[in-house]
């Protein structure tokens, strides 16, 4: 049986308003990855791959052609590279929807690294408790 009280103990979820804090870390943390994917969709540069991103691209297209498992020699990131390839697999190529996973992932980063810090600095750090 799954224990709650444990589990936000865990967390460091402690009272019913640190929660509002985190819905709000994650909250703010969004709106501003939205307001800029809002910004950045209608680029000419937005479907236009280049670079890095062209290169995990066309790689994790070849994944979804040949399998999951490749042999030859990668010079990168292989965890982003079958995240992409899984993306890919589920939603098909989707650029846009990609993006916004990529996005909501971030804006749970900004939740854990408050968590991290909570939980591991001094009290004079972060948003500490009287």
């Amino acid at each position: 049986m799954i224990d709650i009280k444990k589990i936000r103990y865990v967390a460091g979820l402690r009272n019913c308003g640190e929660r509002y804090v985190i819905c709000g870390i994650f909250i703010v943390a969004f709106i501003i990855r939205i307001l800029y994917l809002n910004q950045i969709k209608n680029s000419p540069f937005f479907d236009c791959l280049q670079l890095d991103p062209l290169y995990y691209d066309m790689w994790a297209g070849k994944l979804l052609k040949i399998g999951w498992v490749d042999s030859s020699i990668f010079c990168g990131s292989p965890l982003y590279l079958y995240f992409l390839a899984a993306v890919y697999k589920i939603f098909g190529h989707n650029i846009f929807l990609t993006t916004l996973i990529q996005h909501i992932l971030g804006a749970l980063n900004c939740v854990i690294i408050y968590l991290i810090g909570k939980r591991y600095l001094t009290g004079q750090s972060g948003f500490s408790q009287p």
